[in-house]
């Protein structure tokens, strides 16, 4: 894992290792709030 991403930044993608990062999260964090947010009322 860690050579994928030396290969990555050493390639110039050190933009996209961030989206990619920024992307799963901000899915993740928006579907568990509003899943329990129901579940708790």
């Amino acid at each position: 894992m860690f050579r994928g991403i030396e290969i990555k930044l050493k390639t110039g993608l050190r933009v996209t290792p961030k989206i990619v990062r920024k992307t799963p999260p901000s899915i993740k964090t928006r579907k568990p709030p509003e899943i329990i947010t129901p579940e708790i009322d």
